[in-house]
């Protein structure tokens, strides 16, 4: 995917978590990074998978060769989204396409990237393959695979939002990601954090914005704070929001 690429994911996560302790911004407990992936397979709780893709769907923690962690969904119908916003896509992330074969997934992105998902020793492994690299040769990346499986799972990828101010784009990109980072694709600072609270998700933004997502019966629905307002009072602007599959 975008494994050994130059990011600015060290830094940023170095000025985050100044941000998420002024604002109060937390961990819920559910935050999870394909590092844990060995721990868990030893004590049973990463699945054996198989041929089905059923067995496949959902989202994915994975790390790059940075060890900068992303996510990646695999969606019924054979679309994969991941969370990385480095590429040329920005927030909008990578897109690709996912089979299932011999007992592993392969994700064939549109930047000529290979992913591989397979059962390992202990758990289940993940190597990539750059544009132009032969599959089986040495990968250029390689490590663990975690399928999320908790609530906040449903939270994680791009969501597409409306823009607040004017002059703001129609459509908004934002990241979740499954270690509490959050991106976006407008504005001078673009990233956050977030965590999960009952019927939803709150985002904590580094220039002082403030979203909560929420699940209604007719949709999903975001209630946006600019950094002036009274997060105990109206929200600045309400939005319906959906999840990109």
């Amino acid at each position: 995917m975008i494994h050994g690429r130059v990011t600015a994911f060290a830094t940023i996560a170095c000025l985050l978590g100044a941000a998420c302790l002024h604002t109060g911004c937390v961990s819920t407990g559910s935050q999870r990074t394909a590092a844990d992936a060995s721990d868990r397979a030893a004590v049973g709780t990463v699945p054996s998978l198989g041929d089905s893709a059923s067995a496949w769907l959902g989202v994915w923690a994975l790390t790059d060769q940075r060890n900068s962690t992303f996510n990646v969904r695999l969606s019924e119908g054979g679309s994969a989204i991941s969370t990385w916003s480095g590429g040329p896509l920005g927030v909008i992330g990578e897109r690709g396409s996912w089979t299932v074969r011999e007992g592993m997934v392969s994700i064939e992105w549109t930047n000529g990237w290979i992913d591989e998902l397979k059962p390992g020793r202990y758990g289940i492994d993940h190597e990539a393959w750059g544009p132009g690299d032969r599959r089986g040769a040495q990968p250029r990346t390689y490590g663990k695979a975690v399928l999320l499986r908790d609530a906040s799972a449903e939270f994680l990828g791009v969501w597409q939002m409306r823009g607040v101010l004017p002059g703001d784009p129609q459509s908004i990109a934002v990241a979740l990601q499954s270690d509490g980072m959050a991106f976006k694709g407008v504005g001078e600072l673009r990233y956050g954090c977030w965590a999960t609270m009952p019927r939803g998700a709150r985002i904590t933004w580094a220039n002082g914005w403030y979203d909560e997502l929420t699940r209604e019966v007719d949709g999903w629905v975001v209630r946006t704070w600019t950094p002036s307002a009274d997060r105990a009072g109206p929200s600045s602007a309400t939005n319906r929001v959906r999840r990109i599959e």
